[in-house]
Protein backbone atom coordinates (compact mmCIF):
# COMPACT_ATOMS: atom_id res chain seq x y z
CA UNK A 1 0.00 0.00 0.00
CA UNK A 2 1.24 3.35 -1.16
CA UNK A 3 0.11 5.12 2.36
CA UNK A 4 2.52 2.42 4.24
CA UNK A 5 5.19 3.64 1.90
CA UNK A 6 4.47 7.63 2.82
CA UNK A 7 4.63 6.69 6.83
CA UNK A 8 7.87 4.67 6.34
CA UNK A 9 9.35 7.89 4.68
CA UNK A 10 8.43 9.61 7.23
CA UNK A 11 10.01 7.76 9.90
CA UNK A 12 13.54 7.66 8.58
CA UNK A 13 14.46 10.11 11.08
CA UNK A 14 17.88 8.63 11.23
CA UNK A 15 20.13 11.26 9.28
CA UNK A 16 18.44 13.91 11.76
CA UNK A 17 19.11 13.08 14.75
CA UNK A 18 21.72 15.25 16.11
CA UNK A 19 23.36 16.76 19.57
CA UNK A 20 26.85 14.93 20.77
CA UNK A 21 30.27 15.37 20.55
CA UNK A 22 32.78 12.96 18.54
CA UNK A 23 34.21 10.89 20.80
CA UNK A 24 34.73 7.53 20.21
CA UNK A 25 32.71 5.90 23.16
CA UNK A 26 29.75 8.47 22.37
CA UNK A 27 30.60 7.13 19.01
CA UNK A 28 29.60 3.58 20.13
CA UNK A 29 26.53 4.37 22.81
CA UNK A 30 25.23 6.26 19.54
CA UNK A 31 24.83 3.53 17.15
CA UNK A 32 23.92 1.52 19.92
CA UNK A 33 20.95 3.68 20.18
CA UNK A 34 19.81 3.98 16.50
CA UNK A 35 19.98 0.72 16.18
CA UNK A 36 17.33 0.26 19.07
CA UNK A 37 15.40 3.33 17.29
CA UNK A 38 15.75 1.69 14.39
CA UNK A 39 14.66 -1.68 15.08
CA UNK A 40 11.33 -0.24 16.11
CA UNK A 41 10.69 1.17 13.43
CA UNK A 42 11.33 -2.04 11.22
CA UNK A 43 9.24 -4.35 13.30
CA UNK A 44 6.53 -1.52 12.92
CA UNK A 45 7.02 -1.19 9.10
CA UNK A 46 6.78 -4.84 9.21
CA UNK A 47 3.81 -5.62 10.39
CA UNK A 48 2.24 -2.57 8.51
CA UNK A 49 3.42 -3.78 5.19
CA UNK A 50 1.66 -7.14 6.02
CA UNK A 51 -1.39 -6.21 6.91
CA UNK A 52 -1.73 -3.84 4.38
CA UNK A 53 -0.78 -6.42 1.83
CA UNK A 54 -3.62 -9.23 3.09
CA UNK A 55 -6.25 -6.23 2.24
CA UNK A 56 -4.59 -5.37 -0.91
CA UNK A 57 -4.76 -9.04 -1.92
CA UNK A 58 -8.23 -9.88 -1.29
CA UNK A 59 -11.46 -8.25 -1.64
CA UNK A 60 -12.39 -6.25 1.98
CA UNK A 61 -14.56 -8.03 4.48
CA UNK A 62 -16.00 -7.20 8.02
CA UNK A 63 -13.27 -10.09 8.76
CA UNK A 64 -10.04 -9.28 6.93
CA UNK A 65 -10.74 -5.96 7.10
CA UNK A 66 -10.82 -6.60 11.43
CA UNK A 67 -7.95 -8.40 11.02
CA UNK A 68 -5.71 -5.67 9.28
CA UNK A 69 -7.05 -3.10 11.65
CA UNK A 70 -6.07 -5.00 14.73
CA UNK A 71 -2.38 -5.99 13.61
CA UNK A 72 -2.05 -2.58 12.34
CA UNK A 73 -3.33 -1.36 16.33
CA UNK A 74 -1.18 -3.90 17.28
CA UNK A 75 1.91 -2.56 15.63
CA UNK A 76 1.35 1.20 16.34
CA UNK A 77 0.79 0.03 20.45
CA UNK A 78 3.97 -2.46 19.85
CA UNK A 79 6.34 0.61 18.23
CA UNK A 80 4.94 2.98 20.76
CA UNK A 81 6.08 0.89 23.48
CA UNK A 82 9.51 0.11 21.90
CA UNK A 83 9.81 4.39 21.91
CA UNK A 84 9.24 4.64 25.29
CA UNK A 85 11.39 1.51 26.06
CA UNK A 86 14.24 3.04 24.27
CA UNK A 87 17.52 4.10 27.13
CA UNK A 88 18.07 7.92 27.42
CA UNK A 89 20.04 8.97 23.85
CA UNK A 90 23.92 9.94 24.41
CA UNK A 91 23.35 13.43 23.76
CA UNK A 92 22.90 16.90 25.38
CA UNK A 93 19.37 17.33 24.20
CA UNK A 94 18.58 13.69 25.06
CA UNK A 95 15.54 15.03 27.38
CA UNK A 96 14.09 16.78 24.06
CA UNK A 97 14.34 13.72 21.49
CA UNK A 98 12.91 11.61 24.74
CA UNK A 99 9.66 14.44 24.06
CA UNK A 100 9.51 14.12 21.25
CA UNK A 101 9.27 10.33 21.41
CA UNK A 102 7.20 10.20 23.93
CA UNK A 103 4.50 12.98 21.73
CA UNK A 104 5.04 10.37 18.97
CA UNK A 105 4.12 7.32 21.20
CA UNK A 106 1.30 9.13 22.35
CA UNK A 107 -0.04 9.60 19.22
CA UNK A 108 0.54 6.13 17.74
CA UNK A 109 -1.92 4.90 20.80
CA UNK A 110 -4.24 7.14 19.79
CA UNK A 111 -3.97 5.91 16.07
CA UNK A 112 -4.20 2.53 17.49
CA UNK A 113 -7.05 2.39 19.40
CA UNK A 114 -9.22 4.52 16.34
CA UNK A 115 -7.93 1.81 13.88
CA UNK A 116 -9.32 -0.84 16.01
CA UNK A 117 -12.62 1.03 17.34
CA UNK A 118 -13.64 1.65 13.50
CA UNK A 119 -13.24 -2.13 12.69
CA UNK A 120 -14.70 -3.28 15.62
CA UNK A 121 -18.09 -1.39 14.75
CA UNK A 122 -18.41 -3.50 11.05
CA UNK A 123 -21.74 -5.31 10.76
CA UNK A 124 -22.77 -4.89 7.60
CA UNK A 125 -20.95 -4.07 4.26
CA UNK A 126 -22.01 -0.26 4.60
CA UNK A 127 -20.31 -0.18 7.39
CA UNK A 128 -16.89 -1.59 5.68
CA UNK A 129 -16.76 1.21 3.45
CA UNK A 130 -16.83 3.73 7.00
CA UNK A 131 -14.61 1.95 9.00
CA UNK A 132 -11.91 1.92 5.82
CA UNK A 133 -12.74 5.65 5.27
CA UNK A 134 -12.09 6.48 8.82
CA UNK A 135 -9.37 3.99 9.10
CA UNK A 136 -7.36 5.71 5.97
CA UNK A 137 -8.25 9.13 7.55
CA UNK A 138 -6.36 8.43 10.74
CA UNK A 139 -3.64 6.83 8.89
CA UNK A 140 -3.13 10.10 6.71
CA UNK A 141 -2.70 11.58 10.28
CA UNK A 142 -0.38 9.16 11.80
CA UNK A 143 2.00 10.27 8.61
CA UNK A 144 1.51 13.77 9.47
CA UNK A 145 2.26 12.69 12.81
CA UNK A 146 5.31 11.19 11.88
CA UNK A 147 6.08 13.71 10.10
CA UNK A 148 5.88 16.44 12.59
CA UNK A 149 7.78 14.00 15.02
CA UNK A 150 10.70 13.83 12.10
CA UNK A 151 10.80 17.58 12.00
CA UNK A 152 11.59 17.96 15.78
CA UNK A 153 14.37 15.64 15.96
CA UNK A 154 15.75 17.67 12.57
CA UNK A 155 15.44 20.64 14.44
CA UNK A 156 17.32 19.41 17.52
CA UNK A 157 20.72 18.81 15.51
CA UNK A 158 22.51 17.70 12.85
CA UNK A 159 26.14 16.49 14.18
CA UNK A 160 28.34 13.85 12.53
CA UNK A 161 28.08 11.57 15.33
CA UNK A 162 24.73 10.79 14.77
CA UNK A 163 25.10 11.02 11.00
CA UNK A 164 27.89 8.57 11.59
CA UNK A 165 25.35 6.05 14.22
CA UNK A 166 22.66 5.63 11.87
CA UNK A 167 25.27 4.92 8.60
CA UNK A 168 26.69 2.27 10.77
CA UNK A 169 23.59 1.10 12.34
CA UNK A 170 22.69 -2.56 10.30
CA UNK A 171 19.23 -1.81 11.71
CA UNK A 172 19.11 1.75 10.50
CA UNK A 173 21.21 0.11 7.25
CA UNK A 174 18.12 -2.67 6.73
CA UNK A 175 15.14 -0.29 7.67
CA UNK A 176 15.92 2.18 4.95
CA UNK A 177 15.88 -0.80 1.95
CA UNK A 178 12.94 -1.19 3.70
Amino acid sequence: MKLCALLVSALLVAPVLAGCGGKKNQQSAATSWADGLCQAFDNWQSSVKSATSKLSSEKVSKSSLQTAAGSISDANKNLADDLDSLDKPPTPQAKQIQAALKELSASLRDSADKIKSAASTVSSRTDVATAVSTIGSTLTSMGSDLSAASSKLQDIGNQDTWKKAFSQSQECQKLAKG
